[in-house]
């Protein structure tokens, strides 16, 4: 049975932290996370960290999806793609 993504909680601080595993295609790319892309929601709350993880899952994706553009040997960017690189 597969689980959805949600905010992990620190068993010792209490607060919570997005993390996922850096896809393999882009990991040789983004060498700063190592394996996993991990950042700090900045809360205790349960349910203000449901929301803050949402956010920060779409950033990260942008930032897969970027790096993946950016590091494509065929990569000619667009007007679209140059909106989205210079976020």
């Amino acid at each position: 049975m597969a689980f959805m993504a949600q905010p992990w909680k620190d068993p010792r601080s209490g607060i919570y932290y997005i993390r996922r595993r850096v896809p393999k295609d882009v990991k040789p790319h983004l060498l700063q996370f190592g394996e996993f892309y991990k950042r700090s929601l900045e809360t205790t709350c349960r349910l203000e960290a449901k929301t803050r993880f949402a956010a920060e899952w779409t950033k990260s994706e942008e930032l897969f999806g970027r790096t993946r553009l950016q590091n494509q040997s065929d990569f000619q960017p667009d007007a679209r793609d140059a909106v989205q690189l210079a976020a």
